[in-house]
């Protein structure tokens, strides 16, 4: 899924980086 986001443009490569690990914890929060 990360791989998905990370080929989308250069700022969500910057944005998937920085919050790769937190993603999933986003993930919970929401779901």
């Amino acid at each position: 899924m990360y791989r998905v986001w990370y080929w989308l443009g250069n700022d969500l490569q910057v944005y998937t980086c920085v919050n790769a690990e937190g993603a999933w914890n986003l993930m919970k929060a929401y779901y």
